[in-house]
C-alpha cells in the first residue's frame, strides 16, 4: 500500500495499484450510473471513480480532508455512520465500495444485510481489506473472513488475496436475479388486483392499458 497523493486531511493509505486499476475497470461499466463508497478517508479512490464516469457518493464517519480535496468534482461526501446512512437510504448502487476498518464479525453481522440491499439487481459489490486478519497487526479483523472461505447465498466471489490486504468482487447468481424479478412482477400483480377492487382503480387500470 502507499500514501495517498493528497495535500489536505489526515495521513491515510491507498489501494495498491493492481486493486485500483480493478476498481477503475468497474467504474467505467458503470459510468453515468451511481456509485457508492463506504470508507473515503482523504477521498483518492473517490476520484478516480468520478474520473471514470461514476456519478459518486462517498460516506466516512469522520472527514479526513475529503470534502475539501474532492470539492468542485461532483462527488457527493457525506460525513456519516455506515450504517446510519445504509439504513435512511433508499437508493441503489450499480457499484459499491466497503473500505473499511473494524472489520469486526459484529459489524460485518449488521453491515453485510444492509450493503447487499443497496446494490442494484446488476450491480457489483466489492470489498476492500478482506484478508487483513492475515495481517499481524489487524489480525483481529476476523469480521470478513467467512466470505473468504464460502461464498454468501446467491452471489457469486471473485478473491484476490494479493496483494495485501486483499479484495473480492461479488455479483448476484443468475437464479438470484430471477428470483428477484419474479418478486417484483408479483409485486406488480398484487398492486394491479388491490387496485381492480375500486372503481376509482379499475378506471386507472384501463387508463393506463390504453395508453399503451
Amino acid at each position: 500500500m502507499v500514501d495517498e497523493p493528497w495535500s489536505v486531511g489526515q495521513p491515510g493509505v491507498v489501494h495498491a495499484p493492481a486493486c485500483v486499476k480493478r476498481i477503475a475497470g468497474l467504474a467505467q461499466q458503470y459510468a453515468v450510473r451511481p456509485v457508492l463508497e463506504i470508507g473515503t478517508s482523504r477521498g483518492f479512490l473517490s476520484a478516480i471513480m468520478a474520473a471514470c464516469g461514476a456519478v459518486v457518493t462517498t460516506v466516512d464517519k469522520t472527514d479526513r480532508g475529503a470534502s475539501e480535496n474532492l470539492k468542485d468534482m461532483g462527488i457527493r461526501v457525506v460525513v456519516s455512520d455506515a450504517v446510519d446512512f445504509l439504513r435512511a437510504n433508499e437508493s441503489r448502487f450499480s457499484l459499491l465500495v466497503v473500505d473499511l476498518h473494524d472489520n469486526s464479525a459484529e459489524v460485518w453481522d449488521v453491515l453485510w444485510p444492509l450493503v447487499t440491499e443497496c446494490v442494484s439487481l446488476d450491480g457489483v459489490l466489492v470489498l476492500y481489506n478482506t484478508h487483513l486478519w492475515k495481517m499481524s497487526e489487524w489480525s483481529e479483523e476476523t469480521g470478513l473472513r467467512w466470505i473468504t472461505e464460502t461464498p454468501p447465498a446467491g452471489w457469486s466471489t471473485d478473491i484476490f488475496s494479493e496483494p495485501a490486504p486483499g479484495m473480492i468482487v461479488c455479483r448476484r447468481m443468475p437464479n438470484e436475479l430471477s428470483l428477484r424479478a419474479d418478486g417484483l412482477l408479483a409485486s406488480v400483480q398484487a398492486a394491479r388486483e388491490e387496485l381492480s377492487k375500486s372503481w376509482f382503480g379499475r378506471e386507472l387500470l384501463k387508463t393506463g392499458s390504453n395508453g399503451r
